[in-house]
């Protein structure tokens, strides 16, 4: 059925976004976990914040982890919002 078939492809699109998106979280995570430990941050980190400081660079992870999340939350409210209209 077109229909179906139309839903498992939104579906997988929305299923791969959410898995891309919460491996990245990750990995920011890890790097904001490693740096308020070790106070050391990756050296492209100094270079994106444009300047070789520890408050700069943390805020800088903290602000990638919390747009992440938001992206994160609308994928999920999508993937919601889809299997919803799909049902009725």
């Amino acid at each position: 059925n077109k229909d179906e078939k139309q839903f498992i492809n939104v579906r997988l699109q929305l299923l791969d976004q959410q898995y891309c998106l919460e491996m990245d979280r990750q990995l920011w995570q890890s790097y904001l976990d490693i740096g308020l430990q070790q106070h050391l941050w990756p050296d492209k980190f100094d270079t994106m914040s444009k300047a070789n400081d520890f408050d700069l660079c943390k805020q800088y992870v903290m602000n990638y982890i919390e747009n992440n999340k938001k992206q994160l939350n609308h994928c999920q409210f999508e993937l919601t919002k889809q299997e919803q209209q799909f049902q009725t």
